[in-house]
């Protein structure tokens, strides 16, 4: 499909918003207004204090809709006036080309942002009621109801754990990139089978970075830490004291509300593990069976089974974690209606306190992109279904959904939601998905996130993602890290 647009200023939020309607990444730029269809054409031409939008779609048969708009900008207030801008070029994409079936087309709507729910904290700032926070979503974002539910109760969920935001706590997060192997799904740059030497060499330059930046935030309350991967758990159990006798031996971790590990892959745990995680301080784990169904286990490279899952659950309970994880992903290949039942099933029995249900996302460097299995993918009505029947399940098992978060390449279009059981939200996932807490992250692959409350602003700088070369560089990392803090520090004066 070929689009037309006036310039590049809303290129991405267009383009991505053209994907999630058309379902394709088949698109192409042009400068030609004539062109056939499919066609669409996105202009926006400023005249004196406003913007003059319209929005012109040639279907396959070359028949036309258009709609236009003039859209006021008060003077002064230039951020303001190009989100202002965006979300009504995008209300207009929709309509011309959906019309009244948007919301059964597009139960999102205008959002290709992957965090809603930040919309709506943000609405509650501003001082909106219930009644016109979800006016403005349906009318403005052209939201469907059900979602509106959903990020709506999400929303109130985690409102009193996140607001108000105190500039003096932070979380940390600590990457894990070693793997057993790697998943069909996965797009993460782990390090698969690494040998130990690497791994200790690794584990010694994460304790020089934490070492190097531990004086950086000496006057901050660490309210969570988050160790994740790839998959902790690789580790050996020595190596995973030694990680943790670091973080817990040079950060002030006295305030700490919330210290999670993922053992993601339950092939990777033993007794010897959890005891050392227990005993360090650990009060939360996952537990990441995706499917219980062994021949999707197999398809898509796990390296284990559902049988697996349940030895692992029973060697987790008596060490009293205060909340269990798992991850399950909807619409894996060659499941459908039944394998989801079976999976939910298997869920019901374990009763986790935490259930995290993704949708399956092709990403761009996943080995599954280019896989033949991409042709045994549900289809966008049955991946609906099978959301369904893990939110059921979930609420059956006295959870109700307590963050979200959407992404790139997601099958329908669809969301990823996290369901707790009451006093069993993960504190730390709420605050990342509402970009109101400076975190740190220490490894290689990772992203640190300082935020300025006070200026509305976030500065992010990353990781060298190689194992390699972050194993040469931690103190390069740490220093990284303290530049980026003070150019945040210096735009605040």
């Amino acid at each position: 499909m070929k689009i037309y647009m006036t310039d590049s200023t809303y290129r991405y939020d267009i383009e991505a918003l053209a994907k999630a309607i058309f379902k394709t990444e088949d698109l192409e730029a042009t400068r030609d207004l004539d062109e056939c269809g499919p066609f669409l054409a996105i202009i926006h031409k400023k005249e004196d204090d406003a913007f003059n939008l319209r929005v012109v779609w040639k279907n396959e048969k070359n028949a036309i809709s258009e709609k236009s708009e003039m859209v006021k900008q008060p003077a002064g207030d230039v951020r303001g006036n190009k989100k202002q801008v965006r979300r009504r070029l995008k209300h207009l994409m929709v309509k011309t080309i959906l019309g009244d079936e948007s919301a059964n087309i597009l139960p999102w709507g205008t959002l290709t942002g992957i965090k809603p729910s930040k919309l709506v904290h943000e609405m509650i700032q501003s001082g909106m009621n219930r009644q016109e926070i979800r006016s403005e979503l349906e009318s403005e974002y052209l939201i469907s109801k059900e979602k509106i539910d959903l990020v709506m109760g999400v929303a109130g969920l985690e409102h009193d754990f996140i607001y108000p935001p105190d500039p003096k706590k932070i979380s940390v997060y600590i990457g894990i990139p070693f793997c057993p192997s790697k998943c069909l799904y996965c797009s993460f740059p782990t390090k698969v089978n690494a040998a130990d030497r690497i791994k200790e060499k690794y584990v010694k330059a994460l304790a020089v970075e934490i070492r190097r930046y531990a004086k950086e935030i000496a006057d901050y309350e660490i309210e969570t830490v988050y160790m994740g991967g790839g998959t902790p758990t690789e580790l050996s159990a020595a190596m995973l004291r030694e990680v943790l006798d670091v973080l817990n031996g040079t950060l002030d971790l006295s305030g700490l509300k919330e210290f999670t590990v993922e053992a993601g892959r339950p092939d990777t745990i033993d007794e010897k593990k959890l005891s050392v995680l227990k005993n360090s301080g650990v009060d939360r784990i996952s537990i990441n069976p995706q499917t219980f169904n062994n021949k999707t286990l197999e398809t898509v490279r796990r390296g284990h089974t559902s049988e697996d899952v349940h030895k692992a659950w029973e060697m987790v309970k008596p060490f009293g974690f205060n909340s269990v994880n798992m991850d399950l992903i909807v619409g894996l290949p060659g499941e459908d209606i039944p394998e989801m039942e079976s999976t939910m099933k298997n869920v019901s029995i374990i009763r986790p306190d935490n259930l995290t249900v993704h949708t399956l996302a092709l990403k761009k460097n996943a080995e599954m992109r280019k896989s033949s299995v991409v042709k045994m993918l549900p289809g966008e009505d049955a991946v609906a279904q099978m959301i369904n029947i893990a939110e059921n399940g979930a609420l059956s098992l006295g959870m109700e959904p307590y963050y979200m978060y959407r992404q790139k390449y997601m099958l329908g279009n669809m969301e990823n939601i996290g369901y707790a059981k009451p006093g069993k939200a993960c504190l730390y996932n709420m605050q990342m998905m509402n970009d109101l807490q400076t975190v740190i992250a220490f490894g290689a692959g990772v992203m640190t996130k300082f935020v300025s409350l006070e200026e509305n602003r976030i500065l992010r700088t990353a990781n060298y993602k190689q194992v390699s070369d972050y194993i040469e560089s931690p103190v390069e990392m740490a220093e990284r890290k303290i530049r980026t803090k003070k150019i945040l520090d210096n735009a605040n004066i």
